[in-house]
């Protein structure tokens, strides 16, 4: 085994180390600057990182502590005020640390919930920190209440718009870290102010099991290093390019997220069809770190035969999984989803694609805004797309005032489109979405979409070079004069949707025709299908026969 070396920064507020036999993130150093904790609960400050806020302290830096919940949660019944009790403890153990009184949030504990309001209120409190560096617990922890202020200040940091970054630190389990902070000539501090928590160390020897953490983590660094803190550290740069993929685990995005009055909140139908491409984990973990809380996750078979089997949850959303025993086309599934969707809303997501956690919340926002005014919602902020090919604002030929390009996932449809029998073009791929605008742009208005943010797919989800794009405005067409014929269209193009849209009228016309009928009217029926299938019904000179 060869030496570890340590980094060459000696100015260097962090040191990290990298092991030979472990990928490591590549990171030199971390400054000194502003930091803010959250810890979930009393306690959680000092085990996972009281030597980085002595070691902020020791250099000037200021140093805002909030602890979210309360820790009353599974109190002895001889405790008293068993919340007070933990809060002077955590004041105490201040008081050792140096950084003044810590900010208690009193949420209940063991019922922090993952959604908006809870980012919202961690995001105020960087920015009214100026924070430069901001420390979380890690997406591996146990505790329900860690894991959910993990997601929650991921979420906060990535929406960040000043460069910072986010420490996540360990206390119920270790984590995969890329930084190390000696902390050798603070463990004794440290010790001490652990030592103020005596209603936990009653219940667990959390001091050895602290002292012994710290202890293992100088297992890569010098032998004279004999007590080091472990911290993940990520840019806010990095968690707006890509979800992580060590936080895309839905067994740990199974967290409580924010309770909801079930009357009055919108069901989302996330619609994904699916070919069982390698990303539709990647698309499914998006789903799950929705802030939003009502979701059902829909996954059309467009496979066939031999699709992977998909649990029934999508962290904490259903998964509802549409078996099909025929390969369907990009269209054609488009369809079965809209057929089987039993929400409010209706968004489309690629497999291919992923959602950042806020984009359902933002949506469902807008289309409350513009309640009455349509039948969908798009994004007035930027939409980001993980997935291959070339964004074009111009116009398509002979679709004046229409983008080449809008992401399926950047506008969120009204159940009504899909009950006016708005549909895809069953027998394309790509694009397939052509006569569903087509259609849905009889019953809407206008869409105004602001812009897009596309993201060229690289290997391993990562996002390359992004292109802005600011798509012009949609208008919808003139509606036909009365009597006018549906055949009599001057342009090509409009001829080709056109007969697509009257053969899948006569397709389903055949499909769903009642079993018990007499095969004379099911052969009466086919022929009128076949009929209205041919392509004499549109002849070259734009008249109908």
């Amino acid at each position: 085994m060869r030496a570890r070396r340590p980094s060459q920064s000696p100015s260097s507020f962090m040191q990290s180390y990298e092991p030979d036999f472990i990928p490591y993130t590549a990171l030199a150093s971390i400054g000194p600057g502003p930091a803010i904790v959250f810890a979930p609960h009393p306690d959680d400050e000092v085990f996972g990182c009281g030597g980085a806020i002595m070691r902020h302290v020791s250099n000037g830096d200021p140093v805002r502590v909030v602890i979210v919940t309360d820790g009353a949660y599974g109190a002895p019944a001889e405790s008293g005020d068993y919340a007070q009790t933990r809060r002077r403890e955590s004041t105490r153990a201040a008081a050792i640390l140096g950084y003044g009184a810590p900010e208690f949030w009193n949420l209940p504990d063991r019922g922090l919930e993952y959604g908006e309001r809870l980012i919202q209120r961690v995001l105020t409190a960087m920015e009214d920190h100026a924070a430069e560096l901001v420390y979380a617990p890690s997406w591996w922890e146990v505790h329900p209440d860690h894991r959910v202020l993990a997601l929650a200040a991921t979420e906060a940091v990535r929406r960040c718009t000043r460069p910072l970054r986010l420490a996540m630190y360990e206390v119920g389990v270790p984590l995969q870290p890329n930084a190390l902070l000696d902390i050798t000539d603070l463990a004794e501090r440290k010790a001490s102010a652990v030592a103020c928590f005596s209603s936990q160390l009653a219940q667990q020897d959390y001091d050895e099991q602290i002292a012994s953490l710290n202890r293992f983590r100088t297992y890569t660094l010098p032998r004279t290093v004999r007590a080091a803190e472990g911290y993940l550290v990520l840019a806010a740069e990095e968690l707006r390019n890509r979800i992580p993929r060590m936080m895309t685990q839905k067994d740990r995005l199974a967290v409580r997220g924010e309770t909801a009055d079930t009357a009055t909140t919108p069901l989302v139908s996330v619609i994904i069809p699916s070919m069982d491409g390698p990303r539709l984990k990647e698309a499914l973990d998006s789903v799950a770190l929705q802030t939003y809380p009502r979701i059902e996750a829909v996954v059309i078979d467009a496979k066939g035969e031999g699709h992977t089997p998909l649990p029934r949850w999508c962290g904490r959303f259903p998964l509802r999984f549409i078996p099909s025993d025929i390969s369907l086309s990009r269209g054609r599934a488009a369809d079965v989803g809209l057929e089987h969707a039993e929400g409010d809303y209706l968004v489309f997501l690629g497999e291919d694609d992923v959602f950042q956690p806020g984009d359902v919340a933002s949506l469902v926002a807008e289309a409350a805004r513009k309640q009455g005014t349509g039948f969908c919602s798009h994004a007035d902020r930027r939409m980001t797309v993980f997935s291959g090919g070339v964004v074009d604002g111009s116009p398509r030929t002979g679709k004046p005032g229409k983008p080449a390009f809008l992401p399926l996932h950047a506008v969120l449809f009204d159940r009504s489109l899909a009950e006016l029998r708005c549909r895809f073009d069953g027998d394309a791929n790509v694009p397939e979405d052509g006569d569903f605008w087509d259609q849905a742009m009889q019953h809407v208005a206008s869409i105004h979409p602001r812009a897009c943010r596309h993201g060229h797919g690289l290997p391993g989800g990562e996002a390359g070079r992004h292109t802005i794009v600011r798509l012009p405005p949609w208008t919808s067409p003139a509606p036909l004069p009365p009597g006018a014929s549906l055949a009599r269209t001057p342009h090509p193009n409009e001829r080709d949707s056109l007969r697509r849209r009257i053969q899948r009228a006569g397709r389903r016309i055949y499909e769903t025709l009642p079993r018990g009928l007499t095969d004379a009217l099911v052969r009466t029926a086919y022929r009128i299908w076949a009929r209205l299938s041919s392509d004499s019904m549109i002849t070259n000179d734009g008249k109908g026969t």
